[in-house]
Formats: C-alpha cells, sequence, structure tokens
C-alpha cells in the first residue's frame, strides 16, 4: 500500500500532506497496539496467532466488517461521480484477505 501511494505522490496524484494524513490513523493504531515496542512490554504478544486467527475471531472480523458499511446516496450529484460510469467497485486488502464489493 504504502509503495503505491508514494507513486501516487510522484505521479502528483496525491499530496505527501494527504498522504501522511491518511497514514496517521494507522500508525497510531499500530502504536496503541504495542507494534513498535519490545515484545516483553507488549501485552498482546502472548496471543498466538492460531487465536487471533481461529475461527471465532474471523468470524467476529467479518461481522463487525458487515456492521460498519456505510451506504452512500448520491443526492444531488454530491459525489464526485460522473454519469460516465454506472458501477463502482470498492476493494479492499490486507495481507490475509482481499474484499472487493461492486457497488450498482
Amino acid at each position: 500500500m504504502l509503495l503505491l501511494n508514494c507513486q501516487a505522490v510522484q505521479k502528483n496524484m496525491l499530496t505527501v500532506d494527504d498522504l501522511m494524513e491518511r497514514l496517521r490513523p494507522m500508525f497510531y493504531t499500530r502504536m496503541r497496539l504495542g507494534e513498535f515496542d519490545p515484545p516483553e512490554l507488549n501485552p498482546y504478544s502472548s496471543i498466538p496467532m492460531s487465536v487471533v486467527l481461529s475461527d471465532e475471531h474471523r468470524e467476529l472480523a467479518v461481522q463487525a466488517a458487515c456492521m460498519s458499511f456505510v451506504l452512500l446516496k448520491n443526492d444531488n450529484n454530491f459525489l464526485p461521480v460522473t454519469k460516465q460510469f454506472t458501477r463502482i467497485a470498492v476493494c479492499i486488502s490486507d495481507e490475509y484477505h482481499r474484499l472487493c464489493l461492486l457497488v450498482i
């Protein structure tokens, strides 16, 4: 993701300030989770990946993702979407999952 964003900055499609603004919440969360701390100081480091990646946790993550979806209604053409496009795809990806939603 960061590599693609750097390319977007190089092509003047995204400013450095915009990039920093979008990355700040991610790094804030990673710091709160202790990802940059030594393992002995991180309370989450004792939780094995078998627990984190368990079926129960995956189901809870899917449930949380489904509950967080927002449907947008383009009243008065408020959203910057031209009439040329009849469908919008929203794709989300991380290390473990790839999700692509087609919004009609």
